[in-house]
């Protein structure tokens, strides 16, 4: 696929290595995409914030052997709400927990991202 754009949200990540992280994402149009973030946990970072768990972004990745690159990520929604409530951001975290257990890489479905999504408004 090479280069290609999504709108996703933040689901689980992690850390690898010294100041990269990988990243799981669910999308409408490509479904469950592990990303590895170059540089993500450096003080100077391009991604700032926006990998944070339960942020919506528009993603622009590289297609790789076993994991994607993310190269680019802009926050369309950081859901800013939950944070103010713990059983709100608690429940939010199941969501996502259920969507990751629930789904394959790759498998797209949209009914399942629009049911997140418009959860987590």
């Amino acid at each position: 696929m090479g280069l290609y754009t999504a709108e996703a949200i933040n689901i689980k990540s992690f850390n690898l290595g010294e100041a990269d992280k990988i990243i799981t994402l669910f999308s409408r149009q490509f479904g469950k995409i592990r990303a590895v973030a170059k540089g993500a946990r450096r003080m100077r970072s391009k991604f700032g914030g926006r990998l944070e768990l339960l942020v919506q972004n528009k993603v622009q990745l590289v297609s790789g052997k076993d994991l994607e690159q993310l190269s680019q990520a802009e926050t369309i929604n950081s859901f800013f709400s939950l944070k103010d409530n713990m059983d709100k951001l608690s429940t939010a975290c199941y969501f996502t927990w259920l969507v990751d257990r629930a789904t394959e890489d790759k498998q797209p479905n949209a009914p399942l991202y629009d049911l997140l999504r418009n959860s987590l408004h």
